[in-house]
């Protein structure tokens, strides 16, 4: 192997969720907009939203 090559692991989703669980994350506008506000503008992220 070399620098242009890569290795996969693979499992079952529920082996993946086991080792990696999903934060808490409130599901809301404001939250959204918390994580893509120095993503795109407030326009963007209006236009987005509807």
């Amino acid at each position: 192997m070399n620098i242009n090559w890569s290795s996969f692991y693979w499992g079952t989703y529920t082996t993946w969720e086991n080792m990696h669980p999903l934060p808490e994350i409130e599901v809301s506008e404001a939250a959204l907009k918390s994580f893509i506000s120095g993503l795109l503008t407030d326009r963007q992220i209006n236009r987005l939203l509807k």
